[in-house]
């Protein structure tokens, strides 16, 4: 999936970069030198992955001695248990630091932060019993935490096991245990941002002759035979935007039908 223009991601660390290719948006740091590079470069947008407890270090090290007060490096992201000690530190030099949490594999995670969308996919998360929440870690490393409830019984009777975490299929579900959920139904649910975006794709995918049609029709209370000559065929073509040009004589025979001028119908 191709990344979006400008955003950068910083792999630190030896560990993840020599387990995983390296490409666009990606930039693998190894040393100081790379690293007080990417200090100078990165922005507020950055997302930065630290692969285990020594990259964490050198990363912090470098970020202290260069001289970055200012939370101006974007987010932090750490895949090993971390220090206590560490995210201190961590936590003056980043807007916001993810640590203790469970991931998805090196190149699925990858996967997911290259991916234009990625604010929409979860990879990672971390569950707290005590408080009855899941932290789910998106794909543009901001937090995002939803009550147990939110993931019911299903409908075979699969219950949540929640000490059982794992993000799955390159950030689009979760696993717990043998119940699993869409990360599309989670947002749904829990993001009022998302959720206006998907409503106004399903308004953008409801427009034009198709879905007006199955409108008009369905109020009016035909069923697809109820349009002869036209056969019904040919009504549920149309319905589904395989017919997107149907021809004059078979719109208007349809419109007739309906009651309304030819011209009328995408108006519904």
């Amino acid at each position: 999936m191709k990344a979006k223009s400008g955003r950068r991601v910083f792999l630190v660390g030896r560990d993840l970069l020599g387990r995983t290719p390296i490409s666009k948006p990606f930039v693998g740091l190894t040393d100081a030198d790379s690293i007080r590079k990417a200090l100078r470069d990165g922005s507020s947008d950055s997302s930065w992955i630290a692969g285990d407890e020594a990259s964490l270090d050198q990363l912090i090290r470098t970020a202290v001695a260069t001289g970055r007060p200012r939370h101006c490096v974007g987010r932090l992201a750490v895949l090993k248990r971390p220090r206590p000690e560490s995210l201190a530190p961590a936590q003056s030099l980043f807007d916001l630091v993810l640590a203790n949490g469970k991931w998805l594999p090196d190149q699925e995670l990858l996967d997911a932060l290259g991916a234009t969308r990625r604010q929409d996919l979860i990879i990672g998360g971390l569950v707290d019993p005590g408080t009855e929440t899941v932290t789910l870690y998106r794909g543009d490393l901001r937090p995002l935490a939803v009550p147990f409830s939110l993931f019911p019984v299903s409908a075979t009777g699969a219950s949540p096991d929640f000490r059982r975490f794992k993000p799955i299929d390159y950030g689009h579900a979760v696993r717990f245990g043998a119940y699993e959920s869409a990360v599309d139904a989670i947002l749904y649910n829990a993001d009022p941002d998302f959720r206006r975006r998907e409503k106004a794709k399903r308004r953008d995918a409801d427009q034009g002759l198709g879905p007006a049609l199955r409108r008009l029709r369905l109020q009016r209370g035909l069923r697809p035979s109820d349009f002869g000559p036209v056969s019904e065929r040919t009504i549920h073509r149309i319905e589904s935007g395989r017919i997107r040009s149907p021809r004059v004589g078979t719109l208007e025979a349809i419109a007739a039908r309906l009651g309304v001028e030819a011209g009328e119908i995408e108006t519904f």
